[in-house]
């Protein structure tokens, strides 16, 4: 929640995409740093706080749940339990990436 408040510049963006991240879930982004993200390829993902707290509670029963992210179809889902939200993405980032 509330990811990203707070760093307005590049370096966090960089930093997470160094890290080999390619997805970043969460259930808000601070615009800024959306963007940043966005710009280094970093796909940002917005569900509501009851999936990702599902997607959180799934992770800590088995740190190997499956986590499935179709940029074409703009759908997550939770493989633990077969539950899926859709995203938002601008068009042409999604064509970027």
């Amino acid at each position: 929640k509330n990811f990203g408040s707070g760093s307005s510049r590049e370096h966090a963006a960089w930093a997470i995409a160094d890290y080999g991240l390619r997805v970043v879930v969460s259930s808000f982004f601070a615009d800024i740093h959306k963007n940043n993200e966005l710009n280094n390829f970093v796909l940002t993902v917005v569900v509501s706080e009851p999936f990702l707290k599902e997607l959180f509670d799934s992770i800590a029963a088995d740190p190997k749940t499956e986590v499935v992210v179709n940029l074409t179809e703009q759908t997550i889902t939770n493989k633990a339990t077969g539950k899926s939200e859709t995203f938002e993405i601008n068009g042409y980032k999604k064509h970027c990436l």
